[in-house]
């Protein structure tokens, strides 16, 4: 048995649901005991029901467990550092266990396999069609992500550092990438009123998409050409973006960007490029 208390949204949620699933195909676990309420569930994006799916126990067995929890607690594992790597391991089994579980090369190594857990829910999939999906068939699509929101103030203390990327790169980046490469420009943002006063966003002949969230992960997903923010969100979409010849500009160093250390440690995968 393992406690686990999914955190953060979709993006964070996808790293520990895919670590949990390793766990379950490497040692044979199968009970964990999945807390979280379901406004706080983001992962329906995906045909699995990983609640079901991990956490087969009925209502009296979740009572029961929890009640043996409370008279003789399970070992408490906190393994939340982002400077160190997590891999599956049997020590996890028979705990309460909290975790971020970012090492993407680990990941990298199972991605057919995951890959298949992590297949879009039809319906998303159908919606992301019915708008985009002549549009993608036609043209060469470049899509850049912008996430700013929380990481405008937020600090990550392990680092002493914030992750939030000046405008800069972006056009740094997209200034590198020949025209000839793309037909259409899409921008995904959580800040589209401040990118709509900014020169560089206005002026590059980009739509500025207002998608629900399932919609905007399969924009990225299905470009050729993607210019990411140091977002989990983005990440995944990226890493699950099945085009051979796709192209994934990456801040290097991720959320530690500006404070020159790779954050999470693991994060840099070599399917992404990478850049200062």
């Amino acid at each position: 048995m393992i406690f686990f208390d999914l955190q953060g949204r979709l993006g964070n949620q996808i790293f520990q649901i895919v670590f949990l699933s390793l766990m379950k195909k490497e040692f044979g676990e199968t009970s964990f005991l999945i807390e979280r309420n379901s406004d706080d569930y983001n992962l329906d994006l995906f045909e699995v029901d990983f609640r079901r799916e991990l956490n087969p126990v009925n209502t009296i067995s979740t009572f029961l467990i929890k009640m043996r929890n409370m008279m003789v607690p399970y070992k408490k594992l906190n393994m939340e550092s982002c400077l160190d790597e997590y891999m599956p391991s049997k020590e996890y089994i028979n705990s309460n266990l909290s975790g971020y579980f970012q090492t993407g090369n680990y990941y990298l190594k199972q991605k057919v396999w995951v890959s298949l857990l992590l297949k879009i829910n039809q319906k998303y999939k159908a919606e992301f069609d019915s708008k985009y999906g002549q549009v993608f068939r036609d043209n060469q699509i470049l899509t850049i992500h912008v996430r700013r929101g929380d990481y405008a103030t937020t600090i990550f203390s392990e680092i002493n550092s914030s992750g939030l990327l000046p405008f800069s790169w972006f056009e740094s980046v997209f200034r590198s990438i020949p025209t000839i490469k793309y037909d259409k420009i899409f921008i995904v943002s959580d800040c589209v009123d401040e990118l709509l006063i900014d020169s560089f966003f206005l002026n590059i002949g980009a739509s500025f998409e207002v998608n629900s969230v399932e919609v905007d992960f399969q924009l990225i997903m299905n470009s050729d050409i993607a210019i990411i923010s140091n977002s989990s969100f983005a990440w995944w979409a990226s890493f699950l973006n099945p085009k051979v010849d796709k192209k994934i500009y990456a801040p290097y160093n991720w959320v530690g960007y500006n404070a020159g250390i790779e954050y999470p440690k693991g994060i840099m995968i070599e399917d992404f490029v990478w850049v200062k």
